[in-house]
Formats: C-alpha cells, sequence, structure tokens
C-alpha cells in the first residue's frame, strides 16, 4: 500500500479546485464528496486508508512513482528550484515510467491553469531526460511531441473528449512550451494555420484566441513579418468565417482578441 506521509494539498484548496475542475480524477472527486458530506452532516470522516486507495490507484494510472506523483502534486513557483531538484531525483528507468511521466505533466497543465507556465518550465528542464530500451535512448522531449500532437489532433478534428477549458489550457501550454524552447516554431505555425483553417470546429475557436496570444510577443521577436501576416489572417476571420450558432455566442472572444491586437 502506498504510504502518505502529509497531505498532498491543504483541505479548502483541494475542495476549490474540485469546484473549477470536472476532469479531476474520479477516486479524488469521489473522496472530495464524502469530506463534503460529513461537513454537511457530521458524520464520520474518510479515513488515511481512503487516500492511500486514491494514491494507489492514480499511481497505477499513470504508470510513475508515488515519490513522484507527490512531488508534483506539490510543484508551484514558490517551490520550483526545490521541487524540480527532487522531481530529478525519482526514479524513472522504464519506457512506461517515462510515458506516464509525460502524461501526468500533460494531465496536469491541461487542468490547472494557474500553474501551466511552470509545467512548461519543468518540460524545459527535463526535456533531455532519456532512459535507455533495447540499446536506444528514449527521450522525454520526442514522447512530450507525440502525445501533444495526438491531443492538438483531436482537438482540431473535433474528436476531444476533454472540456472546452482543458483543451483551451493545452493550447495555451503548447505555447508555453514555445516559449520555452521545447517546442520549434515550425510545429508551432502547423498548429496555428490549422487552428484558423478548422476556425468554425469544435473548440478551435476559443483555443486560437487563448494560443495566439501565448505565442505572439516571441513570435513577434522571432519574424515581425510573419507575425504581422497571421494577425492580418486572424482580423479577417470575422469576414470569411461560418460560426455555428453555439459559435456566435463566443464570438466576442475574437473580437476581443483583434482589440487586443489592435490596442498593441
Amino acid at each position: 500500500m502506498v504510504a502518505v506521509s502529509q497531505p498532498l494539498y491543504k483541505l479548502d484548496v483541494l475542495l476549490k479546485y474540485k469546484a473549477l475542475n470536472k476532469t479531476m480524477p474520479m477516486e479524488l472527486a469521489i473522496f472530495l464528496d464524502q469530506i463534503n458530506e460529513h461537513r454537511r452532516r457530521g458524520g464520520e470522516m474518510p479515513t488515511i486508508s481512503t487516500i492511500e486507495t486514491i494514491m494507489k490507484k492514480m499511481v497505477e494510472k499513470t504508470g510513475v512513482s508515488s515519490e513522484l506523483l507527490r512531488e508534483m502534486n506539490k510543484l508551484n513557483k514558490d517551490n520550483y528550484d526545490a521541487t524540480l531538484k527532487k522531481i530529478l531525483s525519482c526514479k524513472i528507468e522504464t519506457n512506461d515510467e517515462l510515458c506516464g511521466f509525460v502524461s501526468l505533466v500533460l494531465s496536469k497543465a491541461m487542468n490547472d491553469r494557474i500553474s501551466i507556465s511552470n509545467y512548461a518550465m519543468l518540460c524545459s528542464d527535463v526535456k533531455n531526460r532519456y532512459i535507455v530500451d533495447s540499446d536506444k535512448k528514449i527521450y522525454f522531449k520526442n514522447i512530450l511531441c507525440n502525445k501533444c500532437q495526438l491531443t492538438f489532433d483531436s482537438i482540431i478534428k473535433n474528436e476531444s473528449k476533454e472540456s472546452k477549458m482543458s483543451n483551451t489550457n493545452f493550447c495555451i501550454f503548447l505555447g508555453e512550451l514555445y516559449n520555452e524552447d521545447v517546442l520549434p516554431q515550425k510545429i508551432i505555425l502547423i498548429c496555428l494555420d490549422e487552428l484558423i483553417k478548422t476556425i468554425e470546429l469544435g473548440d478551435s475557436l476559443s483555443c486560437l484566441c487563448e494560443f495566439f496570444p501565448t505565442i505572439r510577443d516571441k513570435l513577434e521577436e522571432d519574424k515581425e513579418e510573419l507575425c504581422d501576416g497571421y494577425i492580418l489572417k486572424i482580423k479577417g476571420l470575422l469576414k470569411t468565417c461560418f460560426l455555428t450558432p453555439s459559435q456566435r455566442k463566443q464570438s466576442f472572444l475574437l473580437l476581443n482578441l483583434i482589440e487586443n491586437i489592435e490596442s498593441q
């Protein structure tokens, strides 16, 4: 059984997190529901064994060690350097463990908007970490790129099973990976082109309105003329794209993006 030496989060933080996050792991959501029920009725408080069971299931699901999971849950701006050292010291020796680590980072970035930049910075710090499998080096960065491509493809094809918030958070994360020099400009421009091309589908509109502001400064710094070209494309979307009734309700996002572009 997985030992829990200290709470992963303060209780009030967890409860607030649950209220904001629809994609929280089911086991954790159930546990927090039990705590809420206890607060309402004064019943028996969930025991430490419940927490241990939840941790064990989360470890099994991601394939990472309980130690790595615990350190990832602690990561924030204030303790970044200290927690990074502990994360780097965690045992990651197999392909499954490395893939689990990447999946964990990606999941957290999609579900924790406030800390997206921290997770992108973490990816920059561990991008060259690798394991050896059958005499071949398998790098964190390569697995991350593959998983990001699959996730992005599901969004632009309107096949994603994640919430709109998670999908937009993911696109912000992609932008932050570019800002941290984890993803090259070539990949970012492909993503930008695809979001513009599929603006009428699914979550592409809201994703574009979060993605472009994230990458604009670095894109402008790298290639100002290229950035100006994309600004013109985005401004032209109001005239050329046909939005569904539900998307028309979000047209203010596009108007706000254009307004912000023009104000800079």
